[in-house]
């Protein structure tokens, strides 16, 4: 099948499903469908494979110039940026970041919900290092760098460092989520100009994707913010630097 031009590539709880829903609303683009494929992260990933594996996610595909598809976790993982490079060294990514703090509580509400977590937060937190390195070497689906990873998954400017190793920067588009959920309108042209689709294409603002309700102790919230304080601040950073 047609190599594919474009990914969104995290950050995970950042927006991103959002993102990839309006570029789906474009006639020139075609997302794969249902999102997150996960073809460059799976357990058994085979560079011999990746066509035969996107193809159920493109069934739908009716002419659109451009393939684009979503799965987050593509930004976080220090190989897939090589795997990606390897796939289409030409490749446009698409990258939404969230305050840490932030996504780190939305990330552990998540795997609440889904019974993937059964420790309070600020345990979790705890446990985060000794969970991750237990798993270093296991990408299952129940691996803690999946499911656990909720203050490991902040760390923008290492991940972002990786990234350019392979990949320019006028190949990258890094954009917060305020950006898409306050100026929607505006985001999106952005978006379609870095694709070079129509620019003029009118996506209508909605609510994608509501994440369960979870509110922390405030001890613990005030906890995490100062473990976060540098990760912050790096965060700020990054935006400043690569914000489009």
């Amino acid at each position: 099948m047609k190599t594919l031009d474009f990914m969104i590539i995290g950050a995970q709880k950042s927006g991103t499903s959002a993102l990839a829903t309006f570029c789906a609303e474009h006639p020139e683009i075609c997302m794969a469908h249902p999102q997150e494929p996960h073809v460059f992260d799976a357990e058994d990933f085979s560079e011999r494979t990746i066509d035969a594996n996107y193809l159920p996610f493109f069934e739908h595909h009716d002419g659109e110039r451009l393939l684009g598809e979503l799965t987050p976790i593509y930004l976080y993982w220090p190989e897939i940026a090589e795997r990606l490079h390897r796939y289409n060294p030409n490749l446009k990514l698409l990258i939404l970041l969230r305050d840490p703090v932030d996504r780190a509580i939305s990330q552990y509400a998540m795997s609440l919900h889904r019974n993937l977590e059964g420790k309070p937060l600020l345990l979790a937190l705890l446990l985060e290092s000794s969970r991750l390195r237990k798993h270093r070497n296991y990408q299952g689906k129940d691996s803690s760098l999946r499911n656990h990873s909720y203050m490991d998954r902040g760390n923008y400017s290492e991940q972002l460092k990786n990234l350019f190793r392979w990949y320019s920067k006028d190949q990258v588009m890094v954009l917060s989520s305020e950006q898409l959920m306050h100026q929607h309108s505006d985001t999106l042209r952005k978006v379609f100009e870095f694709l070079e689709v129509e620019e003029g294409v009118k996506i209508q603002r909605q609510l994608v994707f509501q994440s369960k309700g979870y509110k922390p102790d405030q001890l613990v919230l005030f906890i995490l913010r100062l473990v976060f304080w540098r990760q912050r601040k790096k965060f700020q950073g990054v935006l400043k630097q690569y914000q489009a």
